[in-house]
């Protein structure tokens, strides 16, 4: 390599080298060298405008805080992301398929230009440029500059991960023990290929402006895992930037190295490439970081008035007022989590708190995880008018993406992706947008779309698996540790997931924790020891930042001896324990009971503070009935008399079913709605907003918005995020968590003074539990076997038991909001035992034996494909070498590759089962369900459905909103493949055109009949599955045995 006149030039060995071709026609490829200098451009764009200040300073943290040091990294591996293609196997690539001829390689190029290629690879493929690159770096560190192989291995690890998967010990030895001549490093190839080698190594370092005195302050520092994988992140991203063909295209190949070969790479170069990466950038369109600083914040007031529209006398309630001062005032934030009732304002709570965390840290945007896709949907509409109102400085554009299963379905959301697209267009074509038109800074990102990019973008809408997922070890983990670590992390319902969900919670918390990325976690209310654990997984990772591996002396040695020293500093502070103001080290009474409580870390410290609640207060009496639907009957017969509002919340689909259908024959079909997860989208959404039309905080029975008489059969979908109100409820038994929950949905609303405009045999507000089906005398109470296998039975004894309820103590009575938390806290503390019952103990011991067995079972099933720990990696001296179970990452390549919903059941513990879309069959011609439609857009009720061709995009999205889950028990492990392999074979002459539409291709559809004029029905060997309107879809076990048939 040589540099004349500032400009940079390469020998013709290293401008031989090509990194893509056309594999279409062999006319057209791009240089190495012009590719690493396209990947150090792209890069240094990257790092400039799009990744977040909090980002940059955790890099920077591994080199004593020297951003521009970290932007020079950050270059130089990008420069040098495909040195491994500087080898003889990969030159040696056929890049033409459709020919036997000498063009299908281009191995003439750099043999004429003297490299030598002494074998003939045949179908060689290992190492990959990805391993071998690795190899090739962390060998010139070593030989050329005397790094210690630790800390080169720390390093280079993330050019062997920049294809998605961390590096395997395995292959490295193997490369360097068995591939000398793949590398080009066999004694009959001389020392041309690691000369080569060198001097692409050495261009990449002077493109990057990286100085002898950065290597040397380098080479005394070990890269922790954490901030490798964020490196890592960043080169994927400049790989897949580069390597578009649409933003960097390919340049002619000649036979020769004529001047119009090289432009690119010769002197006069920079002028050309600068161009070309300019045009490319504005292509690729990728927005910066978003950005509030936080001089900028407005007082509390302000931001509330400005953000959500809290004008006249609406002021901020207590837990947003507090909320508030922990974000603005705490010294070292981190994690804070919120436990208020709803109807308290958390959400609003968290996105102030996220805003000033954002810019109190440099987070570059704001992710919001919730449980499920209709909360999550419900979500996105909030998140983007709070978008809307925040401030913008000089066109600053915010990237939003919504990710889940169902994002296209979401009409929000692909309007945005509309519009934004049309204002790009309108840039390309530089025309002037009028004013107010497509004027939203809320845009949708091209590039930052998809299930691997969305995350990306600024400002993330998605199911709380997406945020899972950054603990699971999959391809392209790091992607998605970059997206993360750019913002702050608020997550929903944090007490919803069960004991397999929390294990990749808390493990994502602690690497999250590990980037001093803020987290928001909002609950209802937590159990004591769960709250506990999400805040001492998130420290812990906390506690590996600022301690990176020097190499003095023996670096390995050094590092034990830091981390003894550090446990036993831990050991003696003990910061795990929840400080009260006072700093005591034990969690003060008054703080346990306390509800709503905020608990948040200060450093490395847990600190909690209790707000009273703005909400009223009631009384809410719990009383035992039987189980069976003649006394559901007759207390509602009673209770109902004079008109009013049921809720009956069952623990299972089919018991919803099962009540709802009893009851109907009795109050009418017309005072009836069932409510569960097994409706279509479109019913499901339509329900929900029947719901909240009905039973929301404005519904009014004197102005006929609220009925005068309804009841609502449901399952646990009337517990979530559902802001209704029930004049009485009847609920079955649940876990503590879970009764207090439902709990809430009963007299949520104030109806009139002293509840006046409820009806009069109403006013008292209570809650009937059942699915208790039997009391003996002396004897623990026994539960339906279809409510054990949701809930555990030691659990519902635990819930009986801390609500007090016995065979001979049948009601009790509790004050909301205030006993929430004290009831839930004792259902789960470490003395529940002392409450249960004397009779209920020896059947009690054993249910407790049998859940911690299956706890036990639910954890060892999440270890296979959770990701190490980052105190572990960090006490075992770890790289990304090996950071993936080799397990692991056999079971998911062998099941991601098709499998797109793979990621989110990883994370769920969630049996497969089978989605499919519901139509049905009226003569010859398929349609979608009578009521399915809408005809302002051009969409019928029931519109038929063309089968030699591709439905339009508007049909397309009402059939992708005809989608179901069928239930578990026709889903049985070992058969599902063959009920899969039936519903193709019953359907491909029916929808063979649909494998080209990009909106159902791959979908499986269940085809209906009509039988008898009111049901619609299908039978699928013995089982006999059927849907309608009212009850959803149903399925019976035949008593013969039944082909499958149309």
């Amino acid at each position: 390599m040589s540099e004349t006149g500032g400009e940079l030039t390469c020998s013709k060995r290293a401008r031989s080298l090509w990194a893509k071709s056309d594999r279409d026609e062999g006319r057209s490829w791009l240089p190495l060298v012009t590719h690493a200098q396209d990947a150090v451009s792209v890069a240094r764009r990257l790092w400039d405008t799009w990744v977040p200040r909090s980002t940059r300073g955790a890099i920077s943290s591994a080199y004593c805080e020297n951003e521009a040091l970290a932007q020079r990294l950050v270059c130089f591996l990008a420069g040098v992301h495909d040195i491994g293609k500087a080898t003889p196997l990969f030159q040696a690539r056929r890049v033409l398929f459709d020919t036997e001829a000498e063009e299908a390689y281009l191995t003439w190029k750099p043999q004429s230009a003297g490299l030598p290629f002494t074998s003939v690879f045949d179908c060689a493929t290992r190492p990959s440029h990805a391993i071998a690159g690795q190899v090739i770096l962390k060998a010139y560190l070593e030989d050329e500059h005397h790094w210690e192989a630790g800390i080169a291995g720390s390093l280079t690890c993330i050019i062997g991960a920049h294809h998605g998967r961390p590096p395997r010990q395995k292959d490295l030895g193997d490369a360097v023990r068995t591939r000398q001549r793949e590398l080009g490093w066999d004694a009959s190839c001389g020392s041309a290929w690691r000369d080569v080698q060198r001097e692409l190594i050495e261009h990449a370092l002077r493109l990057s402006e990286i100085t002898r005195a950065d290597l040397t302050l380098m080479s005394g520092r070990f890269v922790e895992p954490q901030i490798a994988s964020l490196l890592t992140g960043l080169i994927i991203m400049v790989d897949w930037i580069v390597s578009n063909q649409a933003f960097f295209p390919l340049v002619p190949l000649h036979h020769s190295d004529q001047p119009s070969t090289v432009a690119l790479c010769a002197r006069h170069a920079a002028q050309q490439l600068s161009a070309r990466s300019a045009k490319a950038w504005d292509a690729a369109r990728i927005l910066p970081a978003w950005r509030e600083d936080a001089c900028d914040l407005p007082d509390m007031e302000t931001l509330y008035g400005e953000r959500f529209g809290f004008t006249g006398g609406t002021r901020p309630r207590p837990i947003q007022i507090a909320s508030d001062q922990v974000a603005r005032t705490t010294e070292d934030p981190g994690i804070i989590i919120l436990e208020a009732p709803m109807g308290e304002g958390k959400t609003e709570a968290a996105l102030a708190a996220a805003e000033i965390l954002a810019s109190r840290s440099g987070c570059g945007g704001i992710a919001v995880a919730l449980p499920t896709m209709a909360t999550t949907d419900a979500m996105f509409g909030r998140v983007h008018a709070w978008l809307k109102r925040l401030p913008e400085h000089n066109e600053n554009e915010r990237s939003i993406y919504l990710a889940h299963g169902k994002a296209r379905l979401n009409e929000e959301f692909q309007g945005i992706v509309t519009a934004s697209r049309s204002k790009q267009r309108y840039k390309v074509l530089g025309e002037d947008l009028e004013a107010g038109e497509l004027s939203d800074s809320v845009v949708a990102s091209d590039w930052m779309n998809g299930r691997k990019k969305g995350v990306l973008s600024n400002f993330l809408i998605c199911t709380v698996d997406q945020v899972l997922m950054g603990a699971l070890q999959m391809k392209h983990l790091a992607l998605r540790h970059l997206a993360l670590a750019n913002k702050v992390v608020v997550i929903d319902e944090c007490h919803a997931y069960d004991i397999y969900m929390q294990q990749y919670l808390t493990r994502v918390l602690e690497w999250l924790g590990s980037w001093r990325t803020p987290v928001v976690l909002l609950s209802a209310t937590l159990p004591p020891a769960l709250r506990a654990q999400l805040i001492e997984a998130y420290l812990k990772g906390r506690r590996t930042v600022g301690q990176p591996h020097r190499a003095t002396g023996n670096w390995r040695e050094t590092a034990r001896r830091a981390q003894s020293w550090r446990r036993a500093e831990l050991v003696s502070s003990a910061p795990a324990s929840i400080a009260s103001s006072k700093e005591s080290g034990k969690e003060p009474s008054d703080v346990a009971a306390a509800y709503p409580l905020i608990t948040y870390s200060e450093g490395e410290k847990m600190r909690s503070r209790g707000i009273p609640a703005s909400s009223r207060r009631w009384n809410v009496t719990v009383k035992i009935m039987s189980d069976d639907n003649d006394s559901l009957i007759e207390l509602l017969r009673e209770r109902l008399s004079g008109g009013g509002c049921a809720g009956i919340v069952c623990d299972t689909v089919t018991r919803a079913q099962q009540t709802a259908a009893a009851l109907s024959d009795q109050f009418g079909s017309e005072s009836i709605m069932l409510t569960h997860a097994r409706f279509v989208d479109f019913d499901r959404m339509a329900n929900e907003r029947m719901l909240r039309a009905m039973l929301g905080p404005e519904a009014n029975v004197d102005a006929g918005t609220r009925p005068y008489l309804k009841i609502i059969v449901g399952t646990q979908v009337l517990e979530q995020s559902l802001d209704i109100d029930f004049d009485v409820l009847v609920s079955d038994v649940a876990p503590i968590d879970l009764i207090m929950q439902r709990l809430g949905r009963v007299h949520r609303h104030r109806r009139g003074t002293a509840e006046s405009e409820r009806p009069g045999k109403l006013r008292g507000a209570t809650c009937y539990l059942r699915g208790i089906e039997h009391w003996g005398e002396g004897e623990a109470p026994s539960f339906p076997q279809d409510v054990e296998r949701v809930y555990d039975r030691a659990s519902l004894l635990e819930s009986l038991a801390v609500l007090e309820l016995s065979e001979h103590h049948p009601e009790s009575e509790f004050e909301l909001p205030d006993d929430v938390a004290r009831t839930v806290r004792a259902g789960y503390g470490s003395d529940v035992s002392s409450r249960i019952p004397e009779a209920w103990k020896g059947i009690y011991a054993d249910a407790v034996r049998k859940r911690s067995d299956v706890h036990d079972k639910k954890k060892r099933r999440a270890r296979p494909c959770l990701l190490k720990s980052v105190d572990f990696l960090h006490s075992n001296d770890a790289t990304l070498v090996d950071l993936f179970a080799s397990g692991a990452v056999s079971e998911s390549n062998a099941r991601r590759g098709a499998d797109d919903d793979w990621g989110p059941r990883a994370v769920r513990d969630t049996q497969e089962t089978v989605e499919v879309l519901l139509l049905w069959r009226q003569h010859d011609e398929l349609r979608l369900l009578p009521w399915v439609g809408d005809p302002k857009r051009a969409v019928e009720y029931g519109a038929a459905v063309p089968m030699d061709q591709e439905p339009s995009p508007a049909l397309s999205q009402f059939i992708m909103q005809s989608a179901v889950r069928l239930p578990l028990s026709m889903c049985a492990i070992g058969k599902i493949d063959s009920l899969i392999e039936k519903l193709e074979t019953l359907t491909q002459s029916w929808i063979g055109a649909w494998q080209d539409s990009p909106w159902l291709a791959g979908s499986l559809v269940l085809i209906l009949e009509e039988r008898g004029g009111t049901e619609l029905v299908v039978d699928i060997d013995n089982w006999e599955v059927s849907y309608s309107r009212e009850a959803g879809l149903s399925e019976n076990v035949k008593r013969s045995e039944n082909h499958l048939s149309s």
